[in-house]
């Protein structure tokens, strides 16, 4: 399915990270050599796994960009696998990038998943603890996360699932 609106491959910027349509991945970090690169699942793995931009053509072009989210962390080297310095093999996996990734999907999934139980919902650091409110207006704490924002995230969701599941005491 080709998207009418979507970031054109001379507009990606390499070392960035795109939300975007694909085949497998729903988020990917570009290149700068025509592929993205995400955690897909398959058969119950996750693995980092690269797919290429619809604008390199069939068969092989499958990934819209929709969405530039951001650049990455200099320090990550953007490839699903990395050259073994001893033997010049690719043998090892790229924990840093996967970890990464991992946690940025981790993060913005709960953050969803409380957005659409309360959509004004928003984070603040009070004193050094993050917490997340039900509104900007209002004190109704619905998740702590003690020093970051992610955990506090990832309470008010679980607190949400407890809520709902009636399992909440």
């Amino acid at each position: 399915m080709k998207h009418e609106n979507y970031i054109e491959l001379h507009q990606c910027k390499k070392g960035y990270l795109y939300r975007i349509s694909s085949r497998n991945l729903s988020i990917g970090a570009y290149d700068g050599k025509e592929g993205f690169v995400g955690i897909r699942e398959k058969f119950g793995n996750r693995y980092l796994f690269t797919e290429y931009h619809y604008d390199q053509g069939a068969p092989f072009g499958t990934v819209f960009p929709l969405e530039e989210i951001g650049p990455l962390p200099n320090n990550l080297v953007i490839c699903d696998w990395l050259t073994n310095p001893d033997t010049e093999d690719k043998l090892l996996k790229n924990t840093p990038l996967f970890d990464y990734l991992d946690a940025w999907l981790k993060q913005h999934i709960t953050q969803e998943i409380v957005k659409k139980r309360y959509p004004q919902s928003c984070a603040k650091n009070i004193s050094g603890e993050w917490i997340i409110i039900s509104c900007p207006t209002c004190s109704g704490i619905i998740g702590r996360g003690g020093e970051t924002e992610e955990a506090a995230w990832a309470d008010a969701a679980r607190r949400i699932d407890q809520m709902e599941s009636g399992a909440y005491i």
